[in-house]
């Protein structure tokens, strides 16, 4: 019985981390335009803590490069 709860509660968090995967997915898109696939990777790998600030900063930053902090090499 306690393995299945506990089945059961890891996967309602990683349906979780799922749909906030999605949401943060859409606005990306509709705020940059269609997206790299090195934005797909750093989503597929992120944790949930990684979405939840993600999510949070997209209103105030300029560019995907500044929301995932990466350089560019501009």
């Amino acid at each position: 019985a306690e393995g299945r709860a506990e089945g059961r509660a890891e996967g309602r968090a990683e349906g979780r981390a799922e749909g906030e995967t999605v949401a943060l997915r859409r606005l990306l898109a509709q705020r940059f335009g269609d997206l790299p696939d090195w934005v797909e990777e750093r989503l597929a790998e992120a944790s949930a803590s990684q979405l939840a600030t993600w999510s949070t900063q997209i209103l105030e930053v300029t560019s995907l490069a500044a929301l995932f902090e990466v350089e560019t090499g501009l």
